[in-house]
């Protein structure tokens, strides 16, 4: 699993003060990057238990699931 931590800054965020949902695929697709230039990207979904909010520190880790499927998470 790889880690890494993004902090959600001011031009991430839309107009409520959480992460805009097009910033959730750029931290995927760079979390991703290796699997991206050597596989692509078939499917895309977000799914997540709350928003993140302006200055929050994100610890991201990516996993393979069944099938060869990859997630990014907290």
């Amino acid at each position: 699993r790889k880690g890494g931590e993004e902090v959600v800054r001011y031009s991430g965020m839309d107009c409520n003060g959480h992460l805009n949902n097009a910033e959730y695929g750029n931290l995927t697709c760079n979390m991703l990057e290796k699997h991206m230039f050597e596989k692509g990207l078939a499917t895309f979904q977000i799914s997540f238990q709350r928003e993140a909010l302006g200055g929050q520190i994100l610890e991201l880790y990516t996993g393979e699931e069944n099938g060869g499927h990859y997630c990014v998470g907290k």
